[in-house]
Formats: structure tokens, sequence, C-alpha cells
């Protein structure tokens, strides 16, 4: 048992898609994310070192941002960068994943 790296892969089976982009309410759009792999299916490795110096809850919202941000892109990634339909596939509230892509992918 390895302490020293947490790795943990996530498998998205997704098309390939062009960058997401966040559209407003004009259907106006910027990139938010990078190009995805020209592969049909990318794995998603989060990596993160051991810090002893943290305490659970920090390394908890550290492990757990690291994944919003995957999550995040790949959803829109999925939705081709539309918000609202990223929301429906979700089932969150287009505000809250509005929140989500400033926090993560700005």
């Amino acid at each position: 048992m390895n302490h020293g790296n947490l790795e943990t892969t996530f498998t998205t089976t997704t098309n390939p898609a062009p960058a997401p982009r966040l559209l407003d309410d004009e259907g106006l759009g910027e990139p938010i994310a990078p190009a995805p792999e020209a592969e049909a299916e990318r794995p998603a490795v989060v990596r993160d070192e051991f810090d002893p110096t943290l305490s659970f809850r920090d390394a908890k919202e550290r492990a757990i941002g690291l994944w919003e941000r995957w999550y995040v892109a790949e959803l829109l990634r999925h939705t081709r960068g539309n918000l609202s339909e990223a929301a429906r596939v979700a089932h969150s509230d287009r505000s809250h994943l509005r929140k989500l892509v400033r926090k993560h992918l700005r």
C-alpha cells in the first residue's frame, strides 16, 4: 500500500467534442476548458501527493476540488459547453453549475 501518492482514475466514454464554451443568455461564450483529446475514451487521473501538514478536512477539500474541476470540465465537454443542458444532465441548478465553472475553470 503506497501512502505517498493518491491516484484515482475516472474514465469518460463521451465522444470528442470541440472546446466547451460557457454560453450566456445571448448564446455567446468564451472557451473555458482545453480541447478534448482525440480518443473517444479518456482517463482522467487525479493525482495528489500526501501532505502530512494538512488536516483531514483540508486534504478532503483539496481532493473534492480536484474532482469537481474534472467533473465540470467533462460535463461541459459532453454537452459541448451548453450550461443549461449540462445542468439537466447533472440534475443540478444552472446557477450552481455556473458557480462551479467560475470556481474551477476560469
